[in-house]
């Protein structure tokens, strides 16, 4: 979606029940600083800046603070392959913001929504912003309660077993689980076949144990035994509704192979903790290895540091076997496939 289509976009949150306050923030393509400092009528400044080069990738993170209060996070992947060397080195140096950058070096982007969700605790979006000489792209996560105390946004009011907070987290796992059925059956089947190795936190429920890998050339669908919500009413409603969806309780979550990463469809960890469940993509070095870091088995290439202190990981073995993601689908306990 470039960001021209208003239409597209107005469509997408018109769909999924997004507030107005949250529209105008995630359908923004100015300067967001500017635009928060006008919400909250003080200044937001740009800290916390960290910049990480991992195997020709820059991983840049920062905070957007008010005061003392984080207001925003963004994470910015910046491959070397798709961006000039004026571009990565001013990326590195961190001395100029990349819409500096942009203005700076005179460059013709456009902007591209990628994904955009939200749940009882946030509202977030992935877009890119593409040209010749560039290639950013850029997650950013808001959290609600800042937005929520100066009424820019307002609580959401529910009960939590029909169409409240539960219903909200439900549907957008449901969501981002068709995405990924939709993009999969359509994708061209080229490429490797390099099934990965799997590690999963030790404190994850055994139920929810990977149990088989399914490969087909270029991509390789992970098939996870349930999934165990860290609440026992969003846990049973969830399995419930997956059932009645998709004819099944087990996870799929798939990841596709591309010139030496891994791409992450709506299932990219990200921020994320265990027990949270935002859905991101992205693209990340591959290094044969795949990291499952919450309830709901979103993903990272190389594991993330909360899970670490919190015990780490441990390797999961599974039988792999040939087939796309609709085989990934219909696999089933008894018969192991």
């Amino acid at each position: 979606m470039e960001e021209l289509d208003f239409q597209g976009l107005l469509d997408k949150f018109g769909q999924d029940g997004f507030q107005k306050g949250e529209q105008v923030i995630l359908g923004n393509f100015g300067t967001n600083q500017t635009l928060l400092s006008l919400i909250f009528q003080k200044p937001v400044n740009v800290k916390n800046i960290k910049v990480e080069e991992v195997h020709g990738v820059i991983i840049r993170g920062v905070d957007l603070v008010t005061d003392e209060q984080v207001v925003g996070h963004a994470i910015t992947r910046v491959p070397g392959n798709r961006n000039s060397k004026k571009v990565w080195d001013a990326v590195l140096d961190r001395q100029l913001g990349l819409g500096q950058i942009i203005v700076t070096y005179n460059l013709p982007t456009k902007r591209v929504l990628v994904d955009v969700g939200h749940d009882d605790q946030a509202f977030w979006r992935t877009y890119t912003i593409e040209g010749a000489d560039v290639f950013f792209e850029i997650s950013e996560t808001y959290p609600r309660k800042p937005f929520e105390e100066i009424s820019w946004i307002h609580k959401e009011e529910g009960d939590m077993e029909s169409s409240g907070i539960w219903g909200k987290v439900i549907t957008t796992e449901v969501s981002h689980q068709q995405m990924q059925v939709d993009y999969f059956a359509k994708r061209e089947k080229v490429g490797t076949i390099s099934p990965p190795q799997v590690y999963q936190p030790k404190n994850e429920p055994e139920a929810g144990n990977l149990v088989a890998i399914f490969v087909e050339p270029g991509a390789a669908h992970l098939v996870f035994g349930d999934e165990i919500a860290p609440n026992e009413e969003l846990d049973r409603k969830y399995r419930e509704v997956r059932l009645q969806v998709f004819g099944r309780t087990h996870d799929v979550e798939s990841v596709e192979f591309i010139e030496g990463e891994v791409k992450f469809v709506n299932n990219a960890a990200f921020l994320n903790i265990y027990e949270s469940n935002l859905h991101w993509s992205t693209r990340e070095p591959y290094k044969r290895a795949v990291f499952t870091e919450t309830w709901n088995h979103m993903l990272s290439a190389g594991g993330k540091w909360i899970n670490v202190i919190r015990g780490g990981y441990r390797l999961v073995k599974a039988p792999i076997l040939e087939g796309d993601r609709a085989a990934a689908e219909k696999w089933e306990p008894e018969k192991g496939g």
